[in-house]
């Protein structure tokens, strides 16, 4: 915490002020920082990592298999390109709360990293069995449509990520993969199409931003692979 007066800080740090033990509190705090650094949303992530650990450590040391435990160390993972890490709570999550979307959320994009693409499916698709009108399921349809890319379905992995990229507008990197898919399904001139409604929607987003969003940093050399063809794919239509 700073040296801002309780009523001033995040919300997450408000209840820490009161009650530095409520779980929700601290989960709050490691997620969010968490989340901040993985998304590219902090301008300090070596504060934001310090802040999102030290609140993790806290509840690892309340109750380390608590629900708020598991789903603040499975992000954590992802911010620090853990993929491992996520998998191994992800597990812990799927064996202890295998009614939550979220537990399969963290296997299918821990999967999809770690190279086991249709295991990666599996997951996914069990998220959206589990919870199939919510406001993440089209991340996890987008999710699974990047693991049918990296497998080769190319086909299949349009069709899917369209629902991410119909869904939400503002976030392009579905798009993206929905132009790239066709263009290695050799529907060229579809690709064009969509990549040219993907640029007037985002005219700054770059293979740099792509390359950002999906980070390569300890993943498998198969997905590493699979990444360097959509980079390649997507400068080939023409993104700078």
């Amino acid at each position: 915490m700073d040296d801002r007066g309780p009523l001033d800080a995040p919300p997450f740090e408000q209840v820490l002020a009161r009650d530095p033990n409520s779980m929700r509190g601290l989960a709050g705090v490691s997620l969010t920082n968490s989340m901040n650094v993985a998304f590219s949303w902090t301008n300090d992530e070596a504060a934001s990592t310090q802040r999102s650990k030290e609140a993790l450590d806290r509840l690892a040391a309340i109750d380390s298999s608590a629900h708020m435990t598991l789903l603040s160390r499975a992000s954590f993972s992802v911010s620090n390109t853990d993929w491992q890490g996520q998998f191994a709570a992800s597990e812990e999550l799927v064996r202890n709360f295998p009614n939550d979307p979220t537990s399969y959320h963290h296997r299918c994009s821990s999967l999809l990293r770690l190279g086991h693409f249709d295991e990666a499916i599996a997951a996914c698709d069990r998220a959206i069995r589990i919870s199939p009108h919510e406001s993440r399921t089209p991340i996890w349809q987008g999710l699974a449509g990047m693991n049918e890319f990296m497998r080769g379905n190319y086909r299949a992995a349009a069709e899917r990520a369209r629902v991410p990229a119909a869904a939400n507008a503002n976030v392009p990197g579905f798009a993206l993969l929905v132009a790239v898919a066709l263009a290695n399904d050799r529907r060229h001139d579809e690709a064009k199409l969509v990549f040219a409604d993907f640029r007037a929607r985002h005219p700054t987003f770059d293979t740099k931003s792509m390359a950002s969003a999906w980070r390569t940093a300890n993943a498998d050399p198969r997905f590493v692979a699979g990444h360097a063809r959509i980079i390649a794919t997507a400068r080939e239509l023409g993104l700078p």
